[in-house]
């Protein structure tokens, strides 16, 4: 039904939604988890690589859903596409490759998130553990997909508006005698309109829902990742200040604790020369 294939559209966006969020929170905890070297400068590279694979994992997940809205609103919005994209943070040549290059732009979109999330400076089991999220969002895109590409046939709804037609049009002969108390069945005509105002309504918002891509604000969906992408996700990391001891002789046991103002951080990392 029409409303089936609107539940159907709204559930998978609302997947995509949540898990592109997810993806973006699992990356941000995961990334921050960041070992103690032995001197300040090590410690601000790793910060510094984290933020910017998050970075790219934030834009890389907003890429593929503004992709997909386009995929499934038309060449209507392709100017305005085109302009997203060269705003979003992309390389010119990655740019050049969605847009140009790409013979399935969704597929292309996901594809890239996937690998984006492969660079995350972490450990194989949590990005194993991101990538399922990945994964449903392909599997929603499939949902989507399926309800985009089987749309009603065009003979249902006609034969449908040919059927109401008729009806409404034979319906003030069918109540003629009911308004036979009203002075010239003068009722029998806002009544009759009455009815097929809703009636008419009611088909309306049927061939509505038959393509609900375009009445759904997808545009929220979108627009929430790419704000929340570029201020939700951050790699929390406190600033330290390495205080390395004085050692004698080579394998020596060198013990270092990082300070943070007047309190010592809560970990401390041990090495050998």
């Amino acid at each position: 039904t029409s409303y089936q294939r609107w539940v159907e559209a709204r559930s998978s966006w609302s997947r995509i939604s949540t898990q592109g969020h997810n993806i973006l929170r699992m990356a941000a905890t995961f990334a921050s988890e960041i070992e103690s070297p032995l001197n300040n400068e090590a410690y601000n590279d790793q910060i510094d690589h984290a933020k910017a694979s998050l970075r790219d994992v934030s834009i890389r997940a907003y890429v593929f859903m503004r992709t997909l809205q386009q995929h499934l609103r038309g060449p209507e919005e392709e100017t305005m596409y085109i302009h997203d994209m060269e705003q979003s943070g992309l390389s010119d040549s990655d740019v050049n490759d969605l847009i140009y290059t790409a013979t399935h732009r969704p597929t292309w979109a996901l594809q890239d998130l996937s690998a984006s999330i492969n660079k995350l400076p972490i450990d194989e089991k949590r990005r194993v553990e991101i990538d399922k999220s990945a994964v449903i969002m392909g599997d929603a895109m499939g949902t989507a997909e399926n309800v985009f590409r089987s749309p009603v046939p065009l003979v249902y709804t006609r034969h449908t508006a040919r059927f109401l037609s008729l009806y409404l049009l034979l319906l003030p002969m069918a109540l003629w005698d009911s308004f036979g108390t009203s002075w010239n069945h003068i009722l029998l005509v806002p009544c009759s309109a009455i009815i097929a105002l809703f009636l008419f309504g009611i088909e309306e918002l049927a061939v509505q829902l038959e393509e609900p891509f375009s009445i759904l604000p997808i545009e929220i969906f979108v627009t929430g990742m790419r704000d929340n992408g570029g201020t939700g996700s951050e790699v929390v990391c406190p600033e330290y200040d390495c205080v390395e001891l004085e050692v004698e002789g080579k394998g020596s046991e060198v013990h270092v604790e990082r300070e943070s103002g007047d309190a010592i951080a809560p970990y401390t990392c041990t090495g050998f020369w």
